[in-house]
Protein backbone atom coordinates (compact mmCIF):
# COMPACT_ATOMS: atom_id res chain seq x y z
CA UNK A 1 0.00 0.00 0.00
CA UNK A 2 1.40 3.26 -0.81
CA UNK A 3 0.08 6.59 0.86
CA UNK A 4 0.00 9.32 -1.88
CA UNK A 5 1.71 12.69 0.57
CA UNK A 6 1.56 15.74 -1.21
CA UNK A 7 4.12 18.18 -2.03
CA UNK A 8 4.28 21.20 -0.91
CA UNK A 9 5.77 22.64 -4.56
CA UNK A 10 8.98 24.33 -2.26
CA UNK A 11 13.00 23.22 -3.64
CA UNK A 12 14.65 21.87 -0.80
CA UNK A 13 17.82 24.25 0.59
CA UNK A 14 19.88 21.76 0.69
CA UNK A 15 19.28 18.95 -1.94
CA UNK A 16 17.15 20.72 -4.20
CA UNK A 17 14.17 18.44 -4.35
CA UNK A 18 10.90 18.99 -4.31
CA UNK A 19 9.58 16.82 -2.09
CA UNK A 20 8.76 19.15 0.90
CA UNK A 21 5.65 17.49 2.73
CA UNK A 22 3.48 19.90 4.67
CA UNK A 23 2.20 17.00 7.16
CA UNK A 24 5.98 17.58 8.41
CA UNK A 25 6.11 20.83 9.10
CA UNK A 26 8.59 21.59 5.59
CA UNK A 27 11.00 18.80 6.72
CA UNK A 28 12.83 17.33 3.06
CA UNK A 29 11.64 13.18 2.77
CA UNK A 30 14.57 13.45 0.78
CA UNK A 31 17.92 14.56 3.02
CA UNK A 32 14.95 15.43 6.41
CA UNK A 33 16.63 19.08 6.32
CA UNK A 34 14.19 22.28 6.62
CA UNK A 35 13.11 24.23 3.91
CA UNK A 36 11.40 26.61 5.18
CA UNK A 37 12.17 30.36 5.20
CA UNK A 38 13.14 32.28 8.36
CA UNK A 39 10.49 33.73 8.24
CA UNK A 40 7.75 30.90 7.55
CA UNK A 41 10.26 29.12 10.42
CA UNK A 42 9.25 32.05 12.75
CA UNK A 43 5.56 32.21 11.99
CA UNK A 44 5.42 28.05 12.59
CA UNK A 45 7.15 28.09 15.89
CA UNK A 46 4.93 31.28 16.74
CA UNK A 47 1.63 29.40 15.59
CA UNK A 48 2.96 26.32 18.05
CA UNK A 49 3.63 28.52 20.95
CA UNK A 50 0.21 29.53 20.48
CA UNK A 51 -1.92 26.57 20.55
CA UNK A 52 0.07 25.26 23.28
CA UNK A 53 -0.73 27.87 25.70
CA UNK A 54 -4.25 28.42 24.38
CA UNK A 55 -3.36 31.96 22.94
CA UNK A 56 -5.68 33.00 20.21
CA UNK A 57 -4.58 35.60 17.34
CA UNK A 58 -5.80 38.76 17.58
CA UNK A 59 -9.12 39.14 15.47
CA UNK A 60 -9.04 42.07 12.66
CA UNK A 61 -10.98 44.87 13.20
CA UNK A 62 -13.41 44.47 10.95
CA UNK A 63 -14.97 47.51 9.24
CA UNK A 64 -18.60 48.62 10.16
CA UNK A 65 -21.16 48.95 7.33
CA UNK A 66 -21.59 52.28 4.88
CA UNK A 67 -25.14 51.17 5.16
CA UNK A 68 -25.39 51.01 9.08
CA UNK A 69 -23.63 54.20 9.89
CA UNK A 70 -25.65 56.48 7.28
CA UNK A 71 -29.28 54.60 8.95
CA UNK A 72 -28.22 54.90 12.11
CA UNK A 73 -27.17 58.70 11.33
CA UNK A 74 -30.61 59.43 9.17
CA UNK A 75 -32.14 57.72 12.04
CA UNK A 76 -30.91 60.32 14.82
CA UNK A 77 -30.92 63.40 12.12
CA UNK A 78 -34.80 62.19 11.86
CA UNK A 79 -35.47 63.30 15.49
CA UNK A 80 -34.72 66.51 14.57
CA UNK A 81 -34.87 67.19 10.97
CA UNK A 82 -38.82 66.15 11.35
CA UNK A 83 -41.43 63.81 10.30
CA UNK A 84 -41.57 62.42 6.55
CA UNK A 85 -39.07 61.54 4.46
CA UNK A 86 -35.92 60.99 6.75
CA UNK A 87 -37.41 58.30 8.74
CA UNK A 88 -38.69 56.29 6.03
CA UNK A 89 -34.80 56.28 4.35
CA UNK A 90 -33.67 55.51 7.80
CA UNK A 91 -35.87 52.73 7.62
CA UNK A 92 -34.85 51.41 3.89
CA UNK A 93 -31.02 52.55 4.80
CA UNK A 94 -31.31 50.08 8.23
CA UNK A 95 -32.95 47.25 6.58
CA UNK A 96 -30.55 46.81 4.29
CA UNK A 97 -27.86 47.34 6.79
CA UNK A 98 -29.30 44.41 9.05
CA UNK A 99 -28.93 42.31 5.96
CA UNK A 100 -25.44 43.02 5.27
CA UNK A 101 -24.22 42.42 8.77
CA UNK A 102 -24.07 39.23 9.69
CA UNK A 103 -21.02 38.92 11.49
CA UNK A 104 -20.11 40.33 14.18
CA UNK A 105 -18.10 44.30 14.89
CA UNK A 106 -19.63 45.07 11.85
CA UNK A 107 -22.42 47.68 12.43
CA UNK A 108 -25.57 45.58 13.41
CA UNK A 109 -26.10 47.89 16.61
CA UNK A 110 -26.10 50.54 14.54
CA UNK A 111 -28.39 49.36 11.56
CA UNK A 112 -30.82 48.01 14.38
CA UNK A 113 -31.21 51.33 16.34
CA UNK A 114 -31.62 53.34 13.01
CA UNK A 115 -34.36 50.95 12.06
CA UNK A 116 -36.05 51.48 15.27
CA UNK A 117 -35.72 55.04 15.74
CA UNK A 118 -37.07 55.32 11.82
CA UNK A 119 -39.98 52.97 12.69
CA UNK A 120 -40.54 54.94 16.07
CA UNK A 121 -40.49 58.68 14.16
CA UNK A 122 -42.07 57.41 11.35
CA UNK A 123 -45.52 56.19 13.54
CA UNK A 124 -45.14 59.69 14.99
CA UNK A 125 -45.27 61.11 12.03
CA UNK A 126 -48.15 59.11 10.83
CA UNK A 127 -50.30 59.53 14.55
CA UNK A 128 -49.86 63.94 13.97
CA UNK A 129 -51.42 64.04 11.20
CA UNK A 130 -54.11 61.53 11.56
CA UNK A 131 -53.23 58.69 9.89
CA UNK A 132 -53.43 56.73 12.76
Amino acid sequence: MVIDIPSTGKLCTKCSEQDGNPLHDGICNVCYTNSLTPEEMKQEVEDIFNKTHGIEKPATKRQKDFFAICGFLVGIASIFLGMGLPPMIAIILSGIAINRTKEPKTGRWMAVTGLILGILYFIVYLYSFGYI
